[in-house]
């Protein structure tokens, strides 16, 4: 079976994981991908981090995509 799609660095990425389903579709935490881009990348804000998301993994995703998934869930100050 293949491996699930993962973003890179992993040593960062991959605590945004939530979930891989049974045909290894890895679906990571917009919450938490956002906090890994402001560590990776010493940004200040929030904001500025989510842009970076927004554009650099968000934007990989089209409508026939089945490499990974994005959770929106709402925001957990505690993950």
């Amino acid at each position: 079976m293949l491996e699930p799609i993962r973003l890179e660095p992993r040593s960062t990425y991959d605590r945004a994981i939530t979930y891989i389903s049974n045909k290894n579709v890895a679906t990571y935490s917009y919450w938490l991908l956002v906090e890994c881009a402001e560590e990776l990348h010493s940004m200040d804000g929030t904001a500025d981090a989510m842009d970076w998301v927004d554009f650099n993994i968000v934007g990989l995703l089209d409508g026939d995509n089945e490499n990974f998934k994005i959770d929106y869930g709402v925001r957990d100050e505690h993950e």
